[in-house]
């Protein structure tokens, strides 16, 4: 793969992510955009790149950034991290019953859904019946968004981090492959957002999954994605962030909460003397 056309499949990856690429992963793109030149009967990513680049942006392109998109996550990755979650449960439920509002959860950058399902589980077994909660998730891979919808899962990726109990009672196996209970699934409001782009007009609130999304991207965007979803959360709501992330987070907005191994960071007007918290490090 010839430089020029490496950086132009960076920058169309930037601007149509906001994901800023490593100079030297070349051999990234190569390996992943392979297979998908071959499908489309190319002899080597080489020459599909200068098909690309000869063109208008259409259906290849955009195939072409799904394939250089990370998908890694699984069910209750960092399991203190949900545990920490499951302890904020009771006083957020008292907060949502006592100002008559509707608890707000949102995993950002959800990718084929394992998290969102996890946060899903954790709320049918943690709230009160009464409690009415809603559970926004979103990437910007349709790809990976048409999984999660799905619910559908490999035996291996159930076996990762999801506790036997839960299988047995919210997924349903069929030969190679598990599938959620359609309640659950139906419990989700799965949409495409690009998290680098303008956001729509999104309802409070009160937990922001934000987890392993900013390490991709450049400081100025990263301001952009935390101003934004400091604005969206209610005073007093919680931001999560991916550990590396978590350990360098200094942001005078928000103070740390810290579990057994995990931490948080929760929204507030104002820090005492105006000086920033320290960083939560766990």
């Amino acid at each position: 793969m010839k430089q020029d056309e490496f950086e132009y499949m960076r920058a169309l990856f930037q601007k149509e992510t906001g994901i800023l690429m490593d100079p030297g992963k070349a051999y990234f793109v190569e390996l992943r955009l392979r297979p998908l030149a071959e499908q489309a009967g190319f002899s080597s990513a080489s020459l599909f790149l200068q098909h690309l680049k000869a063109r208008p942006t259409i259906g290849l392109h955009r195939q072409a950034i799904e394939a250089l998109l990370i998908h890694e996550t699984r069910f209750f990755r960092d399991e203190p991290v949900f545990a920490l979650f499951r302890s904020l449960l009771p006083g957020l439920e008292e907060r949502a019953r006592r100002d008559g509002t509707t608890l707000g959860i949102w995993s950002a950058a959800c990718s084929t859904g394992q998290e969102a399902y996890s946060l899903a589980l954790l709320l049918r077994d943690g709230l009160t019946p009464e409690t009415r909660f809603r559970l926004l998730a979103t990437d910007v891979s349709e790809e990976a968004l048409a999984r999660a919808r799905g619910g559908a899962y490999s035996l291996f990726e159930i076996g990762r981090g999801l506790p036997a109990e839960l299988k047995t009672r919210y997924f349903s196996v069929h030969e190679d492959e598990a599938v959620i209970q359609e309640d659950v699934r139906k419990s989700i409001d799965f949409r495409k957002l690009n998290l680098a782009g303008e956001w729509p007009p999104l309802s409070p609130m009160d937990v922001v999954f934000l987890r392993n999304a900013l390490i991709y991207f450049e400081p100025a965007m990263k301001k952009h994605i935390l101003d934004n979803a400091h604005r969206i959360l209610r005073p007093g709501g919680y931001l999560f962030l991916g550990n590396p992330e978590a350990a360098l987070f200094n942001d005078p907005r928000f103070r740390p909460v810290e579990g057994k191994g995990a931490c948080c960071f929760q929204s507030i007007e104002s820090t005492p003397e105006g000086r920033p918290p320290a960083p939560c490090v766990s």
